[in-house]
């Protein structure tokens, strides 16, 4: 009987025992199956426009077995990546990382106010918005950008001179993504001299299509209304031989013409006596200064494919204005 009785207290010591093995081990996290927990943390969780990295933290060792062995991974855009992982028992995991806050897109300016398209007002007054657009930069033509904070309030360019002019800007957000200098919003208009406006919008108003020559800027505009549908770089008479200025209409439209000295062009709209707008394929140039000393005999000369759009285009009747400057 003592033997039994000394038997049985040790197995209750050695029961006791490794009780309190096992609960100290698990006070200090010894658990045999106790699993890893890892999280994410993120570089930013703010709107941003810089790249986020992710990264996996756990408070137990872990390798990650994906992603070329690295806890970290960079969002270079919005998106989700998910790592997988391993403990050092073997035990495997994963664990999903998402970023929503990447914002990289710059805002379009919208133009919200602007001149007519043909003016003589040497000044205009534009206007910008868009949606996030929170700045903006604008230049005249080929001139240096011009910044504003306030874009939606209308601002004025001054002393703008006769010709057509191109009108450029771009919008940026709170963020600074700005919209890309080569390819900004647009508006393109004309000033026009004073002394010319009336007779140009005359010519407009007396017909739907009108067709504009300026001998001083060697150039053919091609109206609707007055919208601008063509225009072209042209080359008129020599001095001496210059074409008249005023107010005309295409009177005759054939093709295939043959002129003196062996010449010859496949459009030909006429306009004014022998004058005409016709193709001049002997021609390398068009809208350049030596007009003067090597223009035509009085005729509009534009190149082959101008000639063809113009002779679909117009009709018998279609006003032409040719003015000097």
């Amino acid at each position: 009987m003592l033997k039994h009785h000394h038997i049985v207290m040790s197995v209750a010591v050695i029961l006791l025992f490794t009780a309190a093995f096992i609960r100290i081990g698990t006070a200090f996290g010894l658990e045999r199956d106790a699993l890893p927990a890892p999280v994410i943390q993120y570089s930013s969780t703010a709107l941003t426009a810089e790249d986020v990295t992710a990264t996996v933290v756990s408070d137990m060792p872990v390798t990650v077995t994906n992603n070329t062995g690295l806890a970290s991974y960079t969002f270079t855009a919005n998106g989700e990546y998910t790592f997988t992982f391993a403990d050092e028992a073997g035990h495997t995991g994963s664990i999903a990382a998402q970023v929503r806050n990447i914002d990289k897109d710059p805002p379009p300016a919208l133009i919200t106010q602007s001149p007519d398209e043909q003016t003589p007002q040497s000044q205009a007054t534009f206007a910008l918005d868009g949606w996030d657009v929170v700045s903006a930069f604008y230049r005249l033509d080929e001139g240096d950008w011009v910044q504003t904070n306030d874009p939606a309030t209308p601002f004025t360019l001054e002393q703008i001179a006769p010709g057509v002019h191109t009108f450029s800007a771009i919008g940026c957000d709170a963020l600074n993504n700005c919209q890309s200098r080569d390819l900004p919003s647009t508006y393109q208009w004309e000033v026009i001299a004073s002394d010319e406006y009336k007779v140009r919008t005359t010519a407009l108003d007396r017909g739907e299509k009108a067709i504009e020559v300026s001998v001083g800027q060697q150039h053919l505009w091609a109206y609707e209304g007055t919208r601008l549908v063509f225009n072209t770089p042209v080359t008129t008479g020599s001095r001496g031989l210059d074409t008249t200025p005023g107010e005309f209409a295409i009177s005759q439209k054939y093709l295939n013409k043959s002129f003196t000295g062996g010449f010859f062009s496949r459009y030909w709209m006429r306009f004014n006596g022998g004058m005409g707008i016709h193709d001049a394929t002997w021609r390398q140039e068009f809208g350049v200064e030596d007009y003067k000393w090597r223009g035509s005999h009085g005729c509009v000369n534009v190149a082959y494919d101008a000639a063809e759009w113009l002779y679909g285009w117009s009709e018998i009747g279609t006003s032409v204005t040719v003015y000097s400057e």
